[in-house]
């Protein structure tokens, strides 16, 4: 499913109108990338929590020329999903 499709869906189910639908989807998820990216962490109850981990250097091997590369330090957007989010 994409974020079409997750419109659509919350559309039929809510019978919300499809552009305050997408406007809330929308704001929504700016507003997790903005925390996120600021540092802080977003808990959704019963979903997950979307964080910023440091990954540390490490190293790398380049197939195109054989040689060993170091890869640095970087930080990433993790998601972690809840014990009550199951795969069925």
């Amino acid at each position: 499913m994409n974020k079409k499709e997750l419109i659509i869906e919350v559309t039929k189910r809510s019978a919300l109108p499809k552009v305050l639908v997408e406007k809330t989807i929308n704001t929504t998820l700016k507003t997790i990338a903005e925390n996120v990216t600021e540092g802080e962490s977003v808990s959704l109850l019963g979903f997950g929590i979307f964080s910023i981990k440091e990954r540390k250097a490490r190293n790398g091997f380049n197939p195109q020329t054989s040689q060993a590369v170091i890869i640095p330090a970087k930080k990433v957007i993790r998601f972690k999903a809840s014990n009550t989010l199951k795969i069925k």
